[in-house]
């Protein structure tokens, strides 16, 4: 519990220099600053010409949590940074699920808990605005889906791991494509090793998931998706003519 509790202490502090911790926190207002814009239009204290944020669509999910956070516990550090916590303790929660089917000692299991939760970099890391945390939550949660899946057989968790594989690729990170790629593959060659179509159903169940969640998730944060392909198309022209 104390472990737990020094990880929401100080939220208000700088990180350690870049050369002890790895963190650059010039990078945080970018990737919480559509966010921080959109609370602040709601409050009417930003010019609407001001609230767009170039490249918005990258970190949607970013900007939807951090209003959130915002709304609910006030425009301050702890407003801006709590998600990252909660969503960092999620991983190791995650992680102890895990390893305990794994693992039968409980002593084994109790250090690496401790382990995960003492360890500096991803400590360090968890306490500033940033999608990598995010999307390390995601990946561990389709781990677990799928582990889920292995040991019961049951689809909803093959169902639920593209889902939100597709999410976070999508949504939070998109450098976690190779998480996707590899749910792909994995429904590919069990379709094709049972000689069923039933992966493959479960994947198209599961992309269906997604594009819901998707909607859902770029109408909260006030965002469409022609807006995001007209971004994409952008910057690829962009890229074509250098």
């Amino acid at each position: 519990v104390l472990l737990v509790g020094f990880r929401f202490a100080y939220l208000d502090q700088d990180p350690p220099p870049y050369n002890i911790a790895g963190i650059n926190q010039v990078d945080e207002p970018y990737y919480c600053l559509q966010g921080l814009n959109d609370y602040l239009g709601s409050k009417s204290r930003l010019a609407q010409e001001l609230n767009q944020v170039d490249l918005r669509f990258l970190f949607v999910h970013n900007q939807f949590i951090t209003k959130a956070s915002l709304d609910v516990f006030g425009n301050n550090y702890y407003g801006l940074r709590l998600p990252v916590v909660l969503y960092s303790l999620g991983s190791i929660l995650l992680l102890f699920l895990l390893i305990r089917t794994l693992i039968p000692d409980r002593t084994i299991v109790f250090l690496i808990v401790v382990l995960m939760l003492t360890e500096f970099s991803f400590g360090s890391m968890s306490r500033f605005q940033n999608p990598q945390v995010y999307s390390i939550f995601y990946v561990t949660l389709v781990i677990y889906l799928v582990h889920l899946y292995s040991r019961t057989s049951r689809r909803i968790f093959r169902i639920m791991a593209v889902a939100i594989s597709l999410f976070a690729t999508v949504l939070v990170y998109p450098y976690v494509l190779f998480v996707s790629i590899g749910i792909a593959l994995a429904i590919l060659g069990e379709s094709l090793r049972s000689k069923s179509s039933k992966p493959i159903v479960d994947g198209l169940v599961g992309s269906l998931f997604f594009i819901g969640i998707t909607g859902v998730t770029l109408a909260l944060a006030n965002q469409s998706p022609m807006e995001i392909w007209e971004k994409f198309a952008q910057i690829n022209s962009v890229r074509d003519e250098r």
